[in-house]
């Protein structure tokens, strides 16, 4: 232990060159990553033929061949730039291994000359296969931020809950990863410092650590540990932050949503922190424990051959002053960039709306869910109550026609009985209880009738957002609904939606007049071509101004959902969302009622800070 402390006191020499370098090349990364990544989604979209992307097309987009070609060439850039950070790293702590300093443009050349030598050179595909097989594990600071994305969150619950099995698979293939990587952690460093071929350096990466790989694993799960902590603390900082600010600040500074912008740009910052130091500090302990077997093997580690082709020597102490100001106009270039990138993505956010002069309207999901069961005429009570503008409910068919009020298409979650809607009568589901799943206080609440919530709609005068779920079993469901809105009168206060475009699509070919909503998780591209549809409704991770103004300009609204926190509601209204799709519907209206108390001199003073911020 006391020996791996002093080695990696040793290797320290050069941390601020090293410091300095990841500074720069992260920098330039978070500039350039996310035009390169748009631009490859944008090229691959046009040569497949796809003018948008959403939860109904994506997997055919997916598996297209041209995506997977794009796809391929992707990941080659990904593996191409971790070989360049890598080599980077690797060339750095060999310099003060030999206890000697080095510079910024050496570290890039000596990445750059490894990587272009791995893809430039032969029979290199078992490293690169390598390198691409080590990725995730490099990748490991990403799973905080990742895993706290709403939508990859909900993707990786539904998955799970279709069976064990998927939980094993998973399990099974990080565990593979992970023996992997353990056995060619070092195959890399082989290949830089002694100029081994891909299959020789797989092989004394595998036999380096033979017999004493647990001190790998300790090592890596500290500093993965370590990577959890750092993101956790960071993250708390920033709502610790945020709420401060919100406490003592939204009384008296007259910027809106002030907690809430400093909140997303705080947290923004922490993770491209975490995730853009986990490859370079993976890559330290990496060429850390290399350097730890050597020497307890007794195997002598490479010289760094001062001058020599292999490393090269740092500038002498006549050229220092050019080195430096080398190093500072790459650091001025980036930042500059950075500035440009950064005006260019915001600037849409200091331009007049027009758009703004809306008001937004607040939609009860399932009626108001957080209080009362779901989809109950209780819950569409409660949502009444709270003064929502609009209920949104799930329909289904039963085995005899009728269209009943449920979210799911099997009964179990809220009935407790394991069949399918579409296998009851209407005579049997009435008898089923839909409120005790929820509380003992709401026992014997039944399912209702689509005919019976659209009665009461009418009476109460509240409007209807009423989304379709028809499956192979439910056939004809989209003509027996028009038929209902027709005969009840009901087209000018309801709207009907669906996660299937074909469904929207049936609805308007049987009445033009109906106005329909298309339901997506995401949205990429000009959805608002999608001519069956009159609005939207989008998983409010998708929403973006530029997406909103995009819906608008084609004279449809936007809807996003499902929105049930302050910051979430105050940031759809300043995007200008028409309508927010919510649970916690007391919540939402109380926030609208803020926006709305507001005097005019409150609203003149918010947009002159928005102009001159």
């Amino acid at each position: 232990m006391l020996e791996y402390k002093n080695l990696s006191r040793r290797l320290t020499k050069n941390m601020m060159t090293l410091l300095g370098f990841e500074g720069v090349f992260k920098l330039l990364t978070v500039v350039l990553a996310v035009p390169i990544f748009s631009g490859f989604l944008k090229l691959t979209m046009w040569l497949t033929g796809y003018h948008y992307l959403t939860a109904e097309n994506i997997p055919r987009f997916l598996t297209h061949p041209l995506f997977l070609i794009c796809a391929f060439f992707l990941l080659m850039l990904m593996v191409f730039y971790l070989s360049v950070d890598m080599g980077a790293v690797i060339y750095n702590l060999h310099r003060s291994y030999a206890d000697e300093k080095t510079d910024i443009f050496h570290t890039f050349v000596f990445g750059l000359h490894w990587a272009l030598k791995l893809f430039c050179g032969r029979n290199h595909f078992l490293m690169i296969l390598c390198l691409c097989l080590m990725m995730p594990v490099f990748g490991i600071g990403f799973a905080p931020a990742l895993l706290g994305n709403l939508l990859v969150r909900d993707i990786l619950v539904k998955r799970l809950a279709y069976g064990w099995h998927y939980l094993v698979f998973f399990g099974l293939a990080a565990l593979l990863l992970l023996v992997l990587f353990f056995r060619n952690m070092y195959a890399y460093v082989f290949m830089t410092l002694e100029d081994c071929g891909s299959r020789e350096a797989l092989e004394k990466s595998a036999g380096l650590s033979k017999g004493d790989r647990k001190w790998d694993i300790l090592v890596f799960l500290l500093a993965w540990i370590t990577f959890y902590l750092v993101y956790a603390g960071l993250m708390g900082v920033a709502m610790l932050i945020a709420v401060v600010c919100e406490k003592a600040l939204r009384p008296t500074i007259l910027v809106n949503s002030l907690s809430t912008s400093l909140m997303l740009t705080v947290t923004t910052v922490c993770m491209i922190f975490v995730a853009a130091w986990t490859a370079p500090a993976s890559c330290s302990c990496i060429g850390t424990l290399y350097y730890y077997h050597k020497q307890r093997k007794g195997e002598a580690v490479p010289e760094t051959e001062t001058g020599g082709p292999k490393l090269g020597a740092p500038f002498r102490k006549e050229h220092r002053p050019l080195v430096v100001a080398l190093e500072a106009l790459i650091l001025a270039l980036s930042v500059a960039i950075c500035g440009i990138y950064i005006f260019r993505t915001y600037r849409g956010r200091f331009n007049p709306n027009i758009e703004g002069l809306h008001q937004l309207e607040v939609t009860a999901h399932r009626g108001a869910s957080r209080h009362y069961p779901e989809n109950t005429m209780a819950a569409f009570r409660g949502a009444l109550e709270l003064g929502a503008d609009w209920i949104e409910l799930d329909i289904h068919q039963s085995k005899d026609g009728q269209l009943v009020v449920m979210h799911d298409s099997s009964l179990y979650r809220t009935c407790r009985v394991r069949k399918k809607v579409w296998e009851l009568t209407w005579e049997e589901l009435s008898q089923l209880d839909a409120g005790s799943f929820f509380s003992r206080e709401f026992r014997g609440e039944k399912i209702p009738l689509l005919s019976d919530v659209i009665d009461f709609a009418k009476e109460n005068h509240i409007r209807l957002n009423i989304e379709l779920k028809p499956s192979k079993e439910e056939k004809g469901m989209e003509k027996r609904l028009v038929e209902l809105i027709q005969e009840k009168d009901f087209m000018a206060d309801c709207v009907v939606t669906s996660q299937k475009y074909t469904a929207i699509t049936k609805v308007k070919a049987f009445d033009e007049a109906i106005q329909t909503v298309y339901v997506m998780g995401y949205a990429y591209g000009n959805v608002a071509s999608l001519s069956a549809a009159d609005a939207y409704s989008i998983n409010m991770s998708s929403v973006s101004r530029r997406l909103v103004s995009q819906v608008h300009n084609e004279g449809k609204q936007i809807y996003a959902w499902t929105v049930n926190r302050r910051f979430n509601i105050e940031d759809m209204m300043e995007r200008n969302v028409d309508n927010v799709i919510t649970d916690d519907v007391s919540l939402a209206k109380t926030i609208v009622g803020e926006k709305r108390a507001g005097n005019a001199l409150h609203e003149y003073i918010r947009w002159l800070n928005k102009w001159f911020r």
